[in-house]
């Protein structure tokens, strides 16, 4: 390994990769073994493969420690990009979704209904439970986005894209 320092800026704002992973993928690009860098940063082998593998999360010292031994000059950058992703699973984990027990799950049978991300799909959705749902599945997607947003969206779709968008759209009394 080289004395120069490592880059990371690259690295430095990725929330959705885990902080195992962008050390790993330094080690590779530079040429390091895990053994070395445990070596250098005076750890055991076994923790930096933990660390790695995701079954251990950085600490502000071992965060150091590693940093220090690949000559990466940002301070706290491992223990940044954890905090970063804890970010990311704990918004992923409560982002707002309808009440599911009132939705007919059968209306998204080729995906996984509890990964739906409910906002960044809304058209989808909505164009979805138009097309298949019945009044009350689209009367609960209506208020959950909204009365707006919902129209909004039906608008783009168009009434007239299907029997059953004009269907649901009378049943609702958009026209």
């Amino acid at each position: 390994m080289t004395t120069e320092s490592i880059d990371v800026t690259k690295y430095e704002k990725m929330k959705s990769t885990p902080a195992g992973a962008i050390l790993e993928h330094i080690l590779r690009k530079n040429g390091v073994s895990q053994k070395y860098l445990a070596d250098k940063a005076q750890m055991l082998p076994q923790h930096i493969n933990a660390l790695i593998k995701g079954k251990r999360r950085f600490s502000t010292k071992t965060s150091l420690m590693i940093e220090y031994a690949l000559g990466i000059k940002s301070k706290g950058f491992f223990f940044l990009c954890q905090s970063r992703y804890d970010i990311y699973l704990t918004r992923i984990a409560i982002q707002r979704k309808p009440h599911l027990t009132e939705l007919q799950r059968s209306l998204f049978w080729e995906i996984d209904i509890d990964k739906i991300d409910w906002e960044g799909n809304k058209f989808y959705v909505v164009q979805r439970v138009m097309e298949y749902g019945d009044k009350e599945d689209c009367q609960l997607i209506m208020d959950f986005y909204g009365k707006e947003t919902f129209l909004e969206i039906v608008n783009k779709i168009g009434i007239n894209c299907s029997p059953y968008v004009a269907k649901n759209a009378s049943k609702l009394g958009i026209s």
